[in-house]
C-alpha cells in the first residue's frame, strides 16, 4: 500500500492521514481505516495485524493485489472488514475465524479461490457476509448453518457445486439468500417458507444452477419477500398458484425451467394470480418453460392491473395461444415485452403504440396476421423490434436499438449512434444474425438457439438497466463488466460466432 503513505507528510501524526481514524479515549490507537476509492495498489502488508485496536478496515474498490493477510486474525477487535472489488487472489485466511467480535465480512468482485472455510461457522456475531464474484470452489460448508445471527448471505458468481445444506434454511434470521450461478444441485426443502425454514426472506436468488424437483407452495407463506429468482435451472411441475398472496412481491423470475400447466389449467391461473393480486410486481419472467394454455384473458380485476409498476414482462418460449389482450396493452410502465415464439395469433394491435416506455419489444416467431400498425412508430424510446414474418404475416421488420421512426422501413439497416445501450444492442442485433458452430457437435439445434436467445436476453437486460433517465439509478460499469463475464463464461465459452 505504498501508493497511499508514500505522499503522507512526515510532520504529518498518522492520526491525520486521510483515512486513518484514532480512537477518542486511546488517541494514538487506530481504530478504524477508511479508505474506499483511494486509488490503493500493492499488496496489504502483513503489519497490519499489529493495529490490535481496528475494529473497522474499509478498503473496498481499489486496486490491490496478492493474498489476504493470515496476521488479520491477530485483530481481535475488528467487526467490520471490506476488501471488494479488488484484485486479491489466493484463499480465504482460516485464521479470520479468530475475529470472533466481526460482524460484517465484504470479500465479493475479487480472484479468491480454494474452498470457504468451514470455520467461519464460528463467527456467531457475523450478520453480512459477501463472497460473491470470486472463483470459490468446493461445496458450501454445512457450518454457515451455525450463525444464528446471519441476516444477509451472499455466494453468487462462483463455481460452488454441491447440494445447499439443510443447515442453512434454518437460519430464521436470514433475509438476504444470494446464491446464483453456481453449480449447485439438487432439490428444494417442500417446507421453505414455513416458521421452521427461513421465514423472513426478503431476497431469494438461486438462478443459473442444476436445482431440480417442484418449486415448493410453502414459498406463498413469505409474507416479506420482495425478490425471487428460480430461474435457468431444471424445476418441473406447476408454478404454485398460492404465490399470488405474496403482496410484497418485486420480482417473479421463473424463466428457463420445465415448468409446466397444471392439466386442465387453460387460462394459468398463476399467472392470473399474480396479475391481479401482486401490486407491486415490477418483473414477472416465466419464459423458456412449458407452460401451454392461453394468455389470462381480460377481466375486471387484470384490466386494472394496468396501474402497475410492472417494466419487465417475459412470457416467450412457451407454447400459450391467444391474442394480445388489452391488460397487456395497458401496462403503460413496461419496458421490456418479450414473447417471442409462443402461439400468438390475430393482429398486432394498434394499442402497442400506447406503450411509449418500451425499450425491448420481442413478439418474433408467432403467428400473427395483417401488418404492423403504423402506431409502433410512437415507440420513440430504445427499442428492439422483432416481428418476424410468418406465413400469415404480410408485413415484417427488423429492429434495432435506437429510435425508430413511423417510416422506418425494409431497408434493414443498423444505427451506429446511441449510449452504451445502443452499443450493447447493436451489438446483440447483430449476434442474432450470426452462425454459430461449436467444438463439439450439436444435435440439440432448438437447445442451441435457446441459449444463444437467453444471452441475447441477458445482454439487453444490462442494455435496458444502464439506459435509465437518472444516472443514479444506472448499473455501474464494474457490475457491467462482471455481468458480462459471467454471460460470456456460462453461453459463449467454447462456441465460436461467424459473423454473417
Amino acid at each position: 500500500m505504498s501508493s497511499w503513505n508514500i505522499n503522507q507528510s512526515e510532520d504529518l501524526h498518522f492520526c491525520q492521514w486521510p483515512g486513518v481514524i484514532c480512537g477518542r479515549r486511546h488517541k494514538n490507537r487506530v481504530v478504524a481505516l477508511d479508505l474506499p476509492n483511494a486509488g490503493l495498489s500493492g499488496t496489504i502488508s502483513p503489519h497490519i495485524g499489529n493495529l490490535s485496536f481496528l475494529s473497522s478496515i474499509e478498503f473496498g474498490n481499489n486496486s490491490l493485489h496478492g493474498q489476504i493477510p493470515a496476521e488479520m486474525g491477530r485483530l481481535f477487535r475488528l467487526n467490520f472488514l471490506s476488501l471488494s472489488n479488488n484484485s486479491l487472489t489466493g484463499e480465504i485466511p482460516v485464521n479470520l475465524s479468530y475475529c470472533s467480535r466481526i460482524e460484517v465480512i465484504n470479500l465479493d468482485m475479487n480472484h479468491l479461490k480454494g474452498n470457504i472455510p468451514a470455520s467461519l461457522g464460528n463467527l456467531t456475531n457475523i450478520a453480512v457476509l459477501y463472497l460473491s464474484e470470486n472463483s470459490l470452489s468446493g461445496s458450501i460448508p454445512k457450518e454457515l448453518g451455525q450463525l444464528s445471527r446471519l441476516e444477509e448471505l451472499y455466494l453468487s458468481f462462483n463455481p460452488l457445486s454441491g447440494v445447499i445444506p439443510p443447515s442453512l434454511f434454518n437460519l430464521s434470521s436470514l433475509t438476504v439468500l444470494e446464491l446464483s450461478l453456481n453449480n449447485l444441485h439438487g432439490n428444494l426443502p417442500p417446507a421453505l417458507g414455513s416458521t421452521t425454514a427461513l421465514p423472513n426472506l426478503i431476497s431469494l436468488s438461486m438462478a443459473s444452477n442444476f436445482l431440480t424437483g417442484h418449486i415448493p407452495p410453502s414459498l406463498s407463506n413469505l409474507s416479506s419477500l420482495e425478490y425471487l429468482n428460480l430461474g435457468d435451472n431444471s424445476f418441473t411441475g406447476p408454478i404454485p398458484s398460492n404465490l399470488g398472496r405474496l403482496q410484497s412481491l418485486k420480482n417473479f423470475e421463473f424463466y428457463q425451467n420445465k415448468l409446466q400447466a397444471v392439466d386442465g389449467d387453460h387460462h394459468l391461473s398463476s399467472l392470473t394470480q399474480l396479475i391481479t393480486n401482486c401490486s407491486l410486481l415490477e418483473t414477472l419472467d416465466v419464459s423458456h418453460n412449458r407452460l401451454t394454455g392461453w394468455l389470462p384473458p381480460d377481466s375486471p380485476l387484470v384490466t386494472n392491473f394496468s396501474s402497475s409498476n410492472l417494466r419487465d414482462l417475459g412470457l416467450g418460449y412457451n407454447p400459450i395461444q391467444g391474442n394480445l389482450p388489452k391488460w397487456i396493452l395497458n401496462l403503460e410502465n413496461l419496458e421490456i415485452l418479450y414473447l417471442r415464439k409462443m402461439y400468438l395469433t390475430g393482429e398486432m394491435p394498434s394499442e402497442l403504440g400506447k406503450l411509449t416506455k418500451l425499450k425491448v419489444l420481442n413478439l418474433g416467431k408467432n403467428r400473427f396476421s395483417g401488418v404492423i400498425p403504423p402506431s409502433i412508430g410512437n415507440i420513440t424510446a430504445r427499442v428492439l423490434l422483432s416481428a418476424t414474418a410468418r406465413s400469415r404475416t404480410t408485413t415484417s421488420i427488423k429492429g434495432t436499438i435506437g429510435y425508430i421512426a413511423p417510416e422506418y422501413g425494409l431497408d434493414e439497416k443498423v444505427s451506429k449512434q446511441g449510449d452504451l445501450s445502443s452499443t450493447i444492442g447493436e451489438s446483440s442485433s447483430a449476434a442474432s444474425n450470426t452462425t454459430t458452430t461449436r467444438r463439439t457437435p450439436l444435435n440439440e439445434n432448438d437447445n442451441a438457439r435457446n441459449n444463444i436467445d437467453s444471452c441475447l436476453r441477458s445482454v439487453l437486460r444490462i442494455g435496458v438497466h444502464c439506459s435509465e433517465e437518472l444516472p443514479n439509478k444506472r448499473m455501474e460499469m464494474n457490475h457491467v463488466l462482471s455481468e458480462m463475464h459471467s454471460i460470456r463464461d456460462k453461453y459463449l465459452i467454447g462456441t465460436v460466432a461467424l459473423w454473417k
